[in-house]
């Protein structure tokens, strides 16, 4: 049976509802602020539950209705908004892409907790919230999340083959420092069964100066190392910060 879940349930116009589904048999509950409302007593004698705000509320299923006075970007309503997207994915931990199919020029990226910059320009767009982006027919909406490193090397047909070097961009994203394990093989053989394989450490932290750098763990000696050259590309505005939920 669906649960109609309503955010801001002590409002006038929601208690009423609340308790007209509760009268046709569903089964109802509702969040809002901790403080004793009068409209809070009826509900209760009819045994519907009043939790406090908090997202942990929302389960996959749900029906959730909110009052107008609650923005998109309230933990309850974009927490609903992610479970019902399923057209956006993780590409690894700090990777959000969000595509357009056909006939799409707009569209909607819930953007989970935290801060998350455009892939592209490392613009900040946003913190757990629900955005309307229009990116144009020639790019794929990609967010990195706050700290995110991002290796990339020029287009290939194929991986690089054993012994081949090729030169590294490493891309860094918003104002915490990060990690991020870097994976190599000889790219052709199954050796890498044999433990012929490393992982490389890169780091980006701020130096003494306040100021951004970046450094990769020299390659194993006798282990692959495909790496030639690094260039380090840090894509956020140095005068960037935001303390706050949202920009």
């Amino acid at each position: 049976m669906t649960v109609y879940h309503f955010v801001g349930i002590k409002g006038t116009g929601m208690s009423v509802l609340a308790q007209i589904l509760n009268d046709m048999g569903f089964q109802v509950q509702g969040s809002d602020i901790e403080k004793e409302i009068f409209t809070q007593k009826a509900l209760e004698q009819q045994g519907i539950p009043v939790l406090p705000f908090d997202k942990n509320n929302i389960k996959d299923g749900m029906t959730v209705i909110a009052g107008n006075a609650f923005p998109d970007t309230h933990e309850e309503i974009a927490e609903a908004a992610s479970k019902e997207i399923k057209d956006q994915y993780m590409a690894g931990e700090y990777l959000l892409v969000a595509p357009l199919f056909a006939g799409q020029s707009t569209r909607k990226v819930v953007l989970p907790k935290g801060k998350w910059f455009d892939f592209y320009t490392g613009a900040y767009v946003g913190n757990g919230e629900v955005i309307s982006v229009t990116p144009g027919l020639d790019k794929i909406p990609v967010y990195v999340k706050d700290g995110g490193i991002i290796p990339m090397m020029q287009p290939r047909l194929h991986a690089p083959k054993s012994n081949e070097q090729v030169d590294l961009e490493i891309r860094f994203y918003g104002e915490q420092a990060g990690k991020y394990s870097l994976y190599d093989d000889d790219g052709e053989t199954f050796n890498y069964e044999k433990g012929e394989f490393s992982w490389r450490e890169i780091k980006v932290e701020k130096d003494k100066n306040g100021k951004w750098k970046g450094t990769i763990s020299p390659a194993e000696k006798g282990k692959p190392n495909t790496v030639r050259t690094v260039t380090w590309k840090f894509m956020t505005d140095p005068t960037f910060h935001n303390s706050g939920g949202n920009h």
